[in-house]
Order: structure tokens, then sequence, then C-alpha cells
């Protein structure tokens, strides 16, 4: 009789956490009612640029540092008495079959963009007018590209060559296999964006279903950041749910650092660095003020980038996310071994401070709810990344801030005209981010303000 009593206690202890017959899935069940869900900050609308003025503008500052490097390489001495130049810069050794293939190049985002805004005309004779023009525009563009770049290839050597379709190559390595936006897409062709019941309905199911379970996302937007619907936030009490919704907030977020990294290459590629590349041989240049320039346009274009593809509100859907995420911390020591621990379920959502055994080890939980998987390097680095959403703002602004004292040292530093024309106009681009980027810190900073006076008042 001892026997089988010992037999029987053995047997009623051998549950797994996963069963619904054990008293753990009772357990688990009961505490997933009694944990601390947390709480979110409400975040005011914040006005941003859309898809079309952005894209005008980035234009117009790619323009504005293309000719400024034009303006450092080819300046004259047009006020010496004896000086043989009218003009401040020498038009005569300006190579403008390599200017009007950079300005095609340059106009490329901008002519997509305008394809992608043909989904938002309800009209149905308005979107054939405007398809009809921006055909007509298309086949412009590209009579302009073709009979520049016929000029600019066979006069170039193949290393040059190669250099200047190393953007094209970049965007087939990283872009493989993705659709750019929606250009290719069906909807825009069926005239109207949005006008047809049957186009509604399809919106309205997949708005309701990216809603309800907060991480659906096609793959193109995944790939590019830029989908029609990007993955959105639940407050979910379901583990799984929330790793879903981990997986598809990553996703969309890497997408997005693609296309800020690669339109950033592009965008200065033309604009600062092709200029330089082709530059004659007699041409008396300070390299180390064009590389400046170089590199003050790859930094400012990339600010440009970051604040449109990752606005406040994207960013604080990822702190949600990852406030629901939580971590593992991994307990270390000779004494750990003989510290009370409870197995790891995936079906269940820890308390801060449990303890969990692991096939990884021991480890210990961290945040107010943990649904993360212990052991997993992409969840660490989710929360540790997003845990804090002043992190990102404080990033950029510290980013800003110390670019703009870097040109402001450089302006004080150059007495000729044209360095510090230049420098002047690029500190006028970058007060605009340092605007936009100061104004979205100090929202996050009063919002998160009251949402600890909120939690410490209750």
């Amino acid at each position: 009789m001892p026997a089988i009593k010992r037999n029987i206690s053995r047997i009623s202890h051998s549950y797994v956490a996963g069963d619904d017959n054990s008293p753990h899935s009772n357990q688990s069940a009961s505490s997933a009612t009694l944990l601390v869900q947390p709480k979110h900050a409400r975040i005011p609308h914040i006005p941003a640029d859309s898809e079309l003025p952005f894209s005008v503008f980035m234009l117009f500052f790619s323009f504005s540092c293309m000719s400024l490097q034009y303006i450092h390489l080819y300046k004259t001495t047009w006020w010496l008495p004896n000086s043989h130049h009218q003009y401040a810069i020498n038009f005569r050794l300006i190579d403008y079959k390599l200017v009007g293939y950079l300005v095609s190049m340059l106009c490329l985002p901008l002519l997509l963009t305008l394809f992608r805004q043909l989904k938002s005309i309800p009209n149905r004779c308005c979107f054939t007018a405007c398809l009809a023009l921006l055909c007509a525009l298309s086949c412009c563009w590209a009579a302009l590209f073709c009979w520049m770049s016929y000029f600019v290839y066979c006069r170039t050597s193949l290393l040059y060559c190669i250099l200047l379709v190393y953007p094209c190559i970049t965007y087939a390595l990283v872009f493989y296999g993705h659709v750019p936006g929606t250009l290719l897409s069906r909807n825009w062709l069926s005239g109207g964006g949005g006008s047809t019941p049957q186009h509604q309905k399809s919106s309205a199911a997949a708005a309701g279903a990216t809603a309800a379970s907060g991480a659906t996302s096609s793959s193109a937007s995944a790939a590019n950041g830029q989908g029609s619907f990007s993955p959105r936030h639940s407050c979910s009490r379901d583990p799984e749910k929330i790793r879903d919704e981990t997986e598809a907030l990553k996703s969309d977020f890497n997408g997005r650092l693609k296309i800020i990294l690669f339109s950033t290459l592009f965008s200065s590629f033309h604009s600062a660095f092709v200029p330089l590349l082709f530059v004659q041989n007699t041409i008396y240049l300070e390299p180390w003020f064009c590389g400046v320039h170089v590199a003050v346009t790859v930094a400012s274009a990339f600010l440009f980038y970051t604040q449109h593809h990752l606005p406040p509100h994207r960013i604080d859907t990822l702190h949600r996310c990852a406030l629901h995420l939580g971590c593992w911390v991994k307990v270390e020591g000779r004494g750990s071994a003989q510290v009370p621990y409870i197995p790891w379920s995936e079906l269940q959502v820890w308390q801060q401070g449990a303890l969990v055994k692991h096939v990884k080890g021991l480890f210990k939980a961290e945040g107010i709810t943990n649904s993360a998987e212990p052991g997993n390097s992409m969840h660490s680095r989710f929360h540790s990344l997003f845990y804090s959403p002043m992190r990102l703002a404080d990033g950029l602004q510290c980013a800003i801030a110390l670019l703009l004292v870097l040109q402001f040292a450089v302006l004080l530093q150059c007495h000729e005209w044209y360095k510090v024309l230049s420098s002047a106009i690029m500190m006028l681009f970058n007060l605009v981010s340092l605007y936009k980027l100061t104004r979205n810190r100090l929202v996050f900073k009063r919002c998160y303000a009251d949402l600890e006076d909120e939690i410490h008042g209750d």
C-alpha cells in the first residue's frame, strides 16, 4: 500500500504545463487573469508629410546637394581683376550629359511615387487622365535616361560603368523576390483606387483581420515597409499571438530599415559622390571639403528617411509590443540548481521575477509581463531596443545635434564663399530635421511622463 501511494503521488505530479487537465494549466489560467497588463500612453496625432510631399522635398534636397557639389568642383576666381572668367562657375567644364543622367536618376523615386498615388483617385475619369499623363511623362523620362546613359556609358571605363549601376545591383540583392511597393500590383490598375465595392470589402476585411490578430502583414509590406496595411498592436493575453506579432513587427521594422539605407545610398550616391567621381583631372579640388560634403549629405539623407519611415506612431507600436513581450535573463551560478523553478510553457504568460527551467538553462522573467521564449536572441534584441520609446528618439536627437555642431565648427573654419554657402544651406536642411525630431521627442516625453504620473497616482 505505501508503494501504491508513492506511485500515485508521482503520477499526480507528472502533468505538463500545457495539459488542459493538469493543475499547472488551471493555475496558469487563473494566474493569467491576475496578471497586471502593461499600460500604454496615449500618443496624439503628430502631423507628418505624406509620401508625395516627402518625395518632392527629397528631390529638392538631392538637387541642392548636387548643385553644391558642382560648385565645389567648378568654382572660379571671377572676382580677380585679371580673371578670364565672368561667372562664379566654369560652366564649360561641366559634363551636361552626366548632369542629365543624374537628374533622371534622382527623378525616378518621385515618378514611382506618382504612380503609387493613383490608387487614391476616386473618380475613374480623373484616374484615366492622370494615368495617361504619367505614361507620357514616363516615356519622356525613359527617352532622357536612355539618351544620357548612352553617352555616359560610352565615354567611361568598365569600372566606372559598374559603379554607376551599383545602386541597381544593391536593390536587386536586397529586395530580391519582393515587388517594389504597390506599383506592379493589380489594384491600382482597376481604376479609382478604392471606388469599387469589391475592393472596399476586401480592404475592410483585411483591416479587420489585422486589427484582430495584430500581426497581419503581406510579404511586400514586410519587405519594403510601404504596404497598405502595416502590422498593428493588439493588447492580447495569448503568448502565441504576442510572439507572432513580434515577428511581424520585426519583419516590418527590418523592411523599413532596408528602405532607409537603400534610399540614403541612392540619393547621396547620385547627388554628391558621382560628380566627384567623374571630375576632370585638370580640375583643382579640395578632397577634404568634398568628402565632408558627401558625409553630410549621407547623414542628412539618413535622418530625413528615418523620421519619415519610422514615424512616432510606428515607434509607439513597437514599444507596446515590447512591453507585452518581455525578456528573460539567464541565471548563472552554483546555487542556481537549488533555486525552485517552474518548467517553461509556451502557452503561459509569466509574471515579473518568475523562475523557469528551459532546455537552454534557468531564466528569470523581466518586464511587467513575459511572453518571450527563453534564450531567443531575437526576442531579447527586440525588447532591449524598443522597451524604452525614448531610446530611438534620444538617439536621433543626439545624431542631429552632433551633426549640426560639426557643421557649425566647419562653418567657423571656412572663409571661402562657396564653403560658407554650402555649409549654410546644408545647416538649413538639418534644422528642419532638428525641429521635427525635437517635436517628436517632446511629445513622447510628455505623454510617457503623464503615464508615469497616472500609474503612481493609482
